[in-house]
């Protein structure tokens, strides 16, 4: 049961599959048993189950599109879960009302029972899910299964927010230990809870040994801290915690807590999870179509080309490099080969540079074209990357800049891309200054994704291929 509250999918999933074959076979018998309507023609058992397949296939798609399968849901209120239920029915039987229309009338399908089909799949559906947060909810209240947590901060907000943990034990939230830079002793204080210098925060998440695994850190700072905040995002946005805190103007203005409260506690996520589900499957359909697309109209360029590399010098004709994906991931990255074999042997890892001697003559030519990049467009395929987001840098450079850029680690957050709104505003990396740069065009880019940016950027970088400024 610990594991299904941490990762509700699957149960959610099983009690929806339920919910609506349920529903389904409750409006079958209304319209052909119950003898309601005149004239019933019962179809055949094999009919409704492909009917009924259909139909469950078609409210799983609505609901995962909509967001209600979210495997990082932490609250467990029974209002939002018939609340964001509802909202995706109305969308739902709005998307069937159309599918169905017909101004020749000639399709027999009553509006009352179609109607009367979604106020069943509403109130089964919301009916399962409002079972199994009661579920949880009883389980917090006695302790179990409950969200294993850290605490930021201990002045007047520090103080309110555990008491209201402490007090609402429903709410999940179950404090091991407290963090802060001045504490006294009071009897506002936790008398049962480790108290510890901030300094020690690190090493405490570190030592899993002593205590249950810290899955939440809960920021709960003053509101002038902002200096402090900003350093504590940084040290943690690359641990497997997840990070909410008690938000001011100044983290909402900044975009750094995004979302909503979390069960009407004064608590938002930070570095909340980017890609929403109807965009994430919107992101990567466009990938594999586009993909697919430009690779079977560049493939005689793409061969040519690699003819070319193999009659003008000695080597692999592909280039594999390591590079640094989503979440860290290493994966292997695809170009043409367009400097000399082993151009880093005597070097180690460096950037290319304008007129550097180890590029080849057939490769400052496809530089110039970008035509070296398309073997980038398989890794898209394989879901190393996405046309558009951050291009991926090499380990040995993003354990650099981690240590030396702050929020650096957060374009770890979405694939790579072939492409980006850095690259179209900035250029290539020259030098750590340049990737500072560029990694505010990366964070604005996080901030705002949608398909329309994405549109503008592959827009923009069509425009800047056929200016032949590679290299």
């Amino acid at each position: 049961m610990r594991r299904f509250v941490r990762h509700r999918t699957v149960p959610q999933l099983v009690l929806d599959l339920i919910s609506l074959q349920a529903a389904f076979y409750s409006v079958v018998w209304l319209r052909f048993q119950s003898g309601l309507f005149e004239n019933p023609l019962v179809p055949g058992g094999t009919e409704l189950f492909i009917v009924g397949l259909v139909l469950t296939l078609f409210w799983l798609a609505v609901y995962a599109l909509r967001g209600l399968y979210n495997p990082r849901e932490l609250s467990a209120s029974r209002f939002e879960a018939v609340a964001h239920t509802f909202r995706a029915t109305v969308i739902g039987m709005l998307i069937l009302f159309v599918i169905t229309f017909d101004p020749t009338e000639k399709i027999t399908l009553s509006r009352t029972v179609l109607f009367t089909y979604g106020g069943l799949v509403f109130l089964f559906v919301s009916a399962g899910r409002v079972a199994f947060r009661s579920l949880i909810i009883a389980g917090f209240q006695r302790g179990k299964w409950m969200y294993q947590c850290v605490q930021v901060g201990f002045d007047e907000t520090g103080r309110s927010l555990f008491r209201q943990l402490k007090n609402n034990p429903r709410l999940g939230f179950d404090v091991q230990a407290i963090f802060t830079e001045n504490f006294t002793p009071d009897e506002d204080g936790p008398t049962n809870r480790a108290m510890f210098k901030l300094d020690h925060l690190e090493r405490y998440l570190d030592e899993q040994n002593n205590h249950p695994p810290v899955e939440l850190v809960l920021l709960a700072l003053d509101s002038m801290d902002h200096d402090l905040t900003m350093e504590l995002l940084d040290k943690l946005q690359c641990r497997p915690v997840r990070i909410l805190t008690v938000p001011d103007f100044y983290q909402s203005f900044v975009g750094l807590a995004r979302g909503k409260l979390i069960q009407g506690t004064p608590l938002m996520e930070v570095y909340p999870k980017l890609l929403t589900p109807t965009y994430a499957f919107i992101k990567r359909t466009i990938d594999i179509l586009t993909t697919s697309l430009i690779l079977l109209v560049s493939s005689p360029v793409l061969l040519f080309a690699m003819l070319l590399i193999k009659l003008d010098s000695r080597g692999p004709v592909i280039y594999r490099q390591e590079r640094v994906g989503r979440h860290g991931r290493i994966f292997t990255l695809f170009k043409l080969r367009t400097m000399v074999s082993d151009a880093e042997k005597g070097t180690g890892p460096v950037w290319a540079r304008l007129g550097d001697k180890r590029v080849t003559r057939v490769g400052i030519m496809l530089r110039r074209m970008r035509i070296d990049e398309l073997p980038q467009l398989f890794n898209v395929l394989k879901g190393d990357m996405s046309l558009v987001g951050p291009r991926p840098e090499r380990p040995v450079f993003v354990e650099k800049f981690i240590d030396t850029i702050p929020f650096y680690g957060r374009r770890l957050q979405v694939r790579p891309g072939v492409t980006g709104w850095a690259q179209t505003r900035h250029g290539y990396d020259e030098s750590e200054e340049d990737v500072k740069v560029k990694l505010r065009y990366d964070l604005y880019y996080l901030e705002n994704m949608s398909v329309g940016l994405d549109i503008k950027i592959l827009v923009g970088t069509v425009v800047e291929v056929l200016q032949f400024r590679g290299r």
